[in-house]
């Protein structure tokens, strides 16, 4: 084996217990949530999404990205304590991880913008996000692709609602 066959397989495998360490802070932030249609443990959509990003070409900070994207939207996590939480990573990848989370946070919620109703949310969202970088809206594809999966297949009258909502935000992202 040849010096940079060893250095390969090095880099392989520090890479591999971190991307197997951001895993199991996604795990642990999502412990208990469910799949709202197939009530699958919900780790299983930042793993597919985190796949696709992945098998796209996706470098190893959007993966792990991929896997923390609903942590802050849908846990008890916040910027603080991802910040904690991903120690181990050097500062410029911790940064530009969680940067990357924040980028995927849906900011027009429901809780944080009651008085709007649904459409205008999604509206406001959609004009946040042609504004975030290229490489959140690569990970942002996946996930919308992931859920339209599942919301169509599972939840017909939603999707024809979902669908107009989708279609808007796919046409922003697509404009890289």
């Amino acid at each position: 084996m040849t010096a940079i066959d060893k250095a390969t397989r090095y880099e392989r495998s520090e890479r591999s217990k971190k991307l197997f360490a951001v895993h199991g802070i996604a795990s642990k932030y999502h412990e208990g949530q469910k799949r709202k249609y197939t009530g699958e443990p919900y780790i299983t959509h930042p793993n597919a999404v985190a796949g696709m990003v992945a098998a796209n070409g996706g470098d190893e900070r959007q993966i792990m990205a991929a896997l923390l994207h609903d942590v802050i939207e849908d846990t008890t996590a916040t910027v603080e304590s991802l910040q904690a939480d991903l120690f181990f990573l050097t500062p410029e990848e911790r940064d530009d991880v969680i940067s990357l989370v924040v980028e995927l946070t849906d900011v027009y919620t429901k809780a944080a913008y009651p008085d709007l109703n649904r459409k205008r949310r999604k509206e406001l969202e959609c004009e946040r996000l042609a504004g975030v970088s290229d490489r959140a809206k690569q990970i942002k594809l996946f996930d919308m692709q992931h859920n339209t999966n599942s919301i169509s297949k599972h939840d017909p009258k939603f999707w024809a609602v979902a669908k107009e909502e989708i279609d808007a935000i796919m046409k922003v992202i697509k404009k890289q």
